[in-house]
C-alpha cells in the first residue's frame, strides 16, 4: 500500500515451521518472529532487507520465462496456469543468485495473481548453497489496503548500543 506493507513470512522445514512478521509504516519497521513482542527500527536501517523482500515478490521478470498451459482447475476455481519455460533466475533476498528450477502461476482472467509456487536452487551472498520450494499466496490484490503500526503496548525498544 504506497510505501507501507505488511508481510507475513513462514519458512517450513521437516518437522518446524518458523513464522516471522514484517510491518514498515511511515518511516519505521516493527518485526516480530512468531508470537515474540515486536521489535520497531528505523526503516532505513533495514532498507536493504525490505527492498530484497519486495524483489522476491516479482518473481517473473521476462515473460518468455513462461509457456501457457491452459485454464485448469485450481482450488476449486477455473483459473489460467503457466509454468516455467525454462529456469527462471531470481535475486535471494540475501543477495547472491538462484533459479527456479520449477514454476506454476495460477492467474485469474483478467491476469490478477493468485499463487505463485516453485522450487529453487540458489547460492545467497555468503556463498551459502539452498534449495526450497518458495509460495506466495495472493489475495485482495488491487484493492485498497490500510496497513497500521503494531500496538505502541506490543513494543519492545531494540536491544544493543
Amino acid at each position: 500500500s504506497g510505501d507501507d506493507l505488511a508481510m507475513l513470512i513462514e519458512f517450513t522445514a521437516p518437522g518446524v515451521i518458523q513464522a516471522s512478521e514484517l510491518v514498515v509504516v511511515g518511516d519505521t519497521a516493527y518485526t516480530r518472529q512468531g508470537d515474540e513482542e515486536w521489535i520497531s527500527a528505523p526503516r532505513a536501517a533495514v532498507a536493504d532487507s525490505i527492498a530484497g523482500l519486495l524483489d522476491n515478490l516479482r518473481v517473473v521478470e521476462d515473460p518468455n520465462h513462461l509457456r501457457y498451459v491452459g485454464l485448469e482447475e485450481f482450488e476449486g476455481r477455473q483459473l489460467h496456469h503457466l509454468v516455467g519455460a525454462t529456469k527462471v533466475p531470481y535475486t535471494p533476498s540475501t543477495g547472491g543468485s538462484g533459479q527456479f528450477d520449477s514454476l506454476d502461476v495460477w492467474v485469474e482472467e483478467d491476469g490478477t495473481p493468485v499463487s505463485i509456487r516453485g522450487d529453487f536452487t540458489a547460492i545467497d551472498g555468503a556463498g551459502n548453497r539452498g534449495a526450497g520450494t518458495s509460495e506466495i499466496r495472493f489475495s485482495g490484490f488491487g484493492e485498497p489496503v490500510e496497513i497500521e503500526a503494531p500496538a505502541v503496548e506490543d513494543l519492545v525498544a531494540p536491544s544493543g548500543g
